[in-house]
């Protein structure tokens, strides 16, 4: 088989492998180097999905996740809402790994809303269930190095609301420290040490979490960087420069930073403006810091209540969800740190108060707000396998009961800055948030290049719905009282820009 060589799945098909027989039912994905196909098993009717691979380097590399894959599997990394992989076999020269069948991305789930904010109460279980993945991974020694929307599944969005696993694990490692300056992460979700070409451990993917937690209550991407630099220049204008330390490791450091050397001291980096750097595309910024994420969301609300889809919360519920958000800007601020050494831990995450709700709960007793958010998060804390078996390490509830019979609760917001909004849930606008269970890809160095292709997916198609046109007016309005200009956002809601690493092995899962 040449790399060249004509490849086609038809559905209806069968493929065998040494042990099942699969009938083509659907392609569910597509790439230049392979598809992912819906398969029925003959033998016991179950469907599943089967990722088939018709490149000889890419054989190469899957064989490579299959290792990877492998290893988590022994360590039941099904339990820890990562992708069940099943197997993985030959069918006439074309090598393919059977994955459990999932739903939808929660890319696509955002995109079926138009990319209107999701609340904080679906953003936390969402935000726990894969601070638990994570947990498991940096457990096991394996850097995922592309978390991202686009990777994150929903099991089932309508029968198993918020539901979520962590797929494709194509660029994932297990020897982090050989993989220095080699190009990892998609662009949006890249941390400043792989965008540096420093050393790097599994607290990249933690700030990847960050990203994707601001993306699903801005509705759009953190840092939507045109490429490389402008990336960097997203990340300083809205976190700040990083450390000098970082700097001074960095491969690629003087592609963004220009050295000022003052004797035997080491340099003074001061970041190149657009001119030097010959950047004259950059797109605007998203936010100015991250508290201004509370300006944007209050526009939000402001134009839901304007076309009445929600009412504004009162009393209690009012001051409990504002002291929800200031936790969640409190974690989200941890997530994005500069230097990867103060990075929250994902085992940190779920000790964290935005995740416990030790602010909410004992304090707001006759709040709905708390009482839907329990009831959801003890769902999710109790997650456990198809066999049912409780993996959770422990469960919410039973630190709800303690925290609710202790009369001598402290103050909520005592623990977090005192940033709040006037978020709300409406039950008409939010129908799968209803008491549902919710349960819980290493490829070789390749030469650095920039960011410059667009290698879009199937079904990330630009948004164009007055939904998204109302958002962009808020968002523009928002930005301006925070000192942005207001210019148009449409290059921040463009077709979702990819990395230019070769598309090797689309998504599974699905």
């Amino acid at each position: 088989m040449t790399d060249n060589q004509d490849f086609q799945v038809v559905v209806g098909v069968l493929i065998s492998s040494a042990s099942s027989v699969y009938e083509v039912q659907d392609l569910l994905g597509c790439g230049t180097y392979g598809e992912v196909t819906q398969c029925r098993k003959l033998a016991t009717n179950e469907t599943v999905a089967v990722k088939i691979l018709k490149s000889k380097r890419c054989i190469e590399e899957a064989k490579e996740e299959e290792v990877i894959l492998k290893k988590m599997k022994e360590l039941d990394s099904d339990k820890f809402n990562i992708i069940r992989w099943n197997n993985s076999f030959t069918y006439e020269g074309h090598f393919c790994l059977e994955f459990e069948k999932l739903d939808i991305t929660l890319y696509e789930f955002m995109q079926m809303s138009h990319f209107q904010p999701l609340e904080l109460i679906e953003i936390r279980p969402i935000v726990q269930q894969l601070a638990t993945a994570l947990e498991f991974l940096k457990s096991v020694g394996i850097v995922h190095a592309d978390l991202k929307p686009e990777n994150i599944m929903m099991v089932d969005h309508l029968q198993q609301p918020l539901r979520v696993k962590v797929i494709d694990f194509g660029l994932a490692c297990d020897n982090p420290e050989a993989r220095t300056g080699v190009i990892l992460q998609t662009q949006w979700y890249r941390s400043p040490e792989v965008l540096l070409g420093a050393s790097f451990n599994e607290a990249i993917d933690v700030w990847s979490l960050g990203c994707i937690a601001a993306e699903m209550l801005m509705g759009t991407a953190l840092f939507p960087g045109m490429d490389e630099y402008d990336m960097m220049r997203h990340i300083l204008y809205t976190i700040g420069k990083p450390p000098d330390h970082l700097l001074n490791a960095g491969l690629y450091t003087e592609q963004f930073f220009r050295a000022n050397y003052t004797g035997l001291e080491p340099p003074q980096w001061r970041f190149m403006s657009k001119l030097e750097a010959r950047n004259f595309t950059c797109n605007p910024h998203a936010i100015s810091s991250l508290s201004d994420l509370k300006k944007i969301f209050s526009a939000f609300l402001f134009v839901r209540i304007l076309h009445k889809a929600s009412c504004k919360l009162s009393g209690e519920d009012a001051s409990a969800d504002e002291c929800d958000w200031a936790s969640f800007i409190n974690l989200l601020t941890k997530t994005l740190k500069m230097d990867a050494s103060e990075r929250i831990t994902p085992s940190q995450i779920l000790q964290h108060p935005f995740i416990t709700m030790s602010h909410l709960v004992g304090t707001f007793k006759n709040s709905s707000h708390v009482k839907l958010c329990v009831e959801l998060m003890s769902v999710c804390q109790g997650l456990s396998s198809d066999d049912g078996e409780d993996v959770a390490r422990a469960t919410l509830k039973t630190s709800l009961i303690e925290e609710t019979s202790n009369s001598t609760a402290s103050p909520a917001c005592h623990s977090v800055p005192d940033e709040g909004h006037p978020a709300r849930l409406s039950g008409k606008e939010q129908p799968f948030l209803q008491s549902s269970s919710i349960s819980g890809e290493n490829s070789p160095a390749k030469k650095r290049k920039r960011d410059g292709v667009d290698d879009s997916e199937c079904g990330n198609n630009p948004d164009t719905t007055p939904a998204k046109k109302r958002r962009d007016e808020c968002l523009d309005s928002a930005l301006t009282e925070t000192g942005e200009q207001g210019s148009p956002r449409k290059s921040l809601l463009h077709k979702r820009k990819r990395d230019d690493v070769d598309p090797c092995i689309p998504s599974e899962g699905r």
